[in-house]
């Protein structure tokens, strides 16, 4: 089985083509109609000690990345995070790169050309070099899991507007797919009025670590529009896909669900997979992957697909009575 795909069905390629699609328009600035926010108890603070702070701590670690293609080009804002000088943003994964230069959030005088050192097809999210900025200081990764809904998180963005560079926002829950275009991963959604040129930036908590990365905000006359986010655990898997594999690499486990169930049990197991040579067995219900609970065949879904090739996770089942522990070693897919 692919890690994200555990219906073992053809929906990657297509998901990877309506997401190249939806990433490169919503990159160009072209905004899709967006549904009304759901109202929170609690409205968000526009201005606070909480939001200054976390602009203080994250302003020096974003930029704004401009990418050109033989398609055209796409602006962005992107962050450091990782090893010195890498940067994560989200580019369309579509087209040829012609070029890639990263303009400082604080510092327009300093520019860096970048290139690109992997990326991911199915969600859009690219890991750069950026080339003599290796001095500046990347943001802390933390686990998006834990994030609930009506969690306050932050958008920090490198726009021409002062005013527009943090705003806040509050979790609304997870989605398979924005504006009716299934994806291969859930996303978050959020209530968040973001600038178009925050896409790719950094979502980040109360303590200013990276629990997500920007997709859309709604703004405009959508005053309280919906907005959509990766979670953090894709860019810890593309940073561990690039240091093992050098580039973005899917993983495979071999096991079967029933789409949509909201018992997350295995149903099936490829004879010779990872999934059946580590001991699961169908009628196993997960109860966590990674230490990371599991509710239903989405849950597992997106727990496996931010699992690497090569480095080996733990799968906590019930079988009858029991709970087993089992390490499972995910294999390299020929296709990312």
């Amino acid at each position: 089985m692919a890690s994200g795909n555990i219906a073992e069905s053809d929906s990657m390629g297509r998901d990877r083509m309506r997401w190249g699609t939806l990433t490169l328009a919503l990159a160009m600035m072209v905004t899709p109609a967006l549904r009304a926010a759901p109202s929170a108890d609690e409205p968000a603070p526009q201005y606070g000690e909480i939001k200054d702070r976390v602009y203080r701590h994250a302003c020096l670690s974003v930029a704004r990345v401009t990418h050109k293609s033989d398609l055209g080009t796409e602006v962005a804002t992107g962050f450091f995070v990782g090893a010195p000088g890498q940067m994560i943003t989200v580019l369309s994964p579509v087209g040829e790169t012609e070029s890639i230069e990263v303009r400082h959030c604080m510092d327009s005088e300093k520019r860096w050309p970048a290139k690109l050192l992997a990326a991911d097809p199915y969600t859009g999210l690219t890991l750069l070099q950026v080339e003599g900025a290796a001095e500046v200081r990347a943001l802390e990764v933390v686990s998006s899991a834990g994030l609930a809904v009506g969690d306050f998180v932050y958008s920090v963005a490198d726009t021409e507007d002062i005013a527009e560079a943090c705003t806040v926002g509050r979790v609304a829950g997870r989605d398979k797919g924005i504006d009716g275009k299934p994806l291969a991963t859930s996303v978050l959604r959020l209530n968040i009025t973001s600038p178009a040129g925050a896409f790719g930036g950094p979502l980040l908590d109360e303590k200013g670590g990276l629990v997500g990365v920007l997709l859309l905000g709604g703004g405009g006359d959508n005053a309280e529009g919906i907005g959509y986010a990766l979670p953090s655990d894709l860019v810890g898997k593309l940073l561990r896909d690039f240091e093992k594999h050098g580039r973005a690499a899917g993983s495979w486990l071999g096991f079967g669900m029933e789409m949509g169930t909201t018992t997350p049990e295995v149903r099936s197991l490829r004879e010779g997979s990872p999934a059946a040579a580590a001991g699961l067995r169908a009628g196993d219900i997960i109860i966590s992957i990674g230490g990371r609970k599991m509710g239903d065949y989405q849950d597992v879904i997106d727990a496996c697909y931010a699992l690497t090739a090569g480095i080996e996770a733990t799968f906590v089942v019930l079988r009858g009575l029991d709970d087993l522990s089992i390490k499972v070693m995910p294999t390299l897919r020929e296709k990312p």
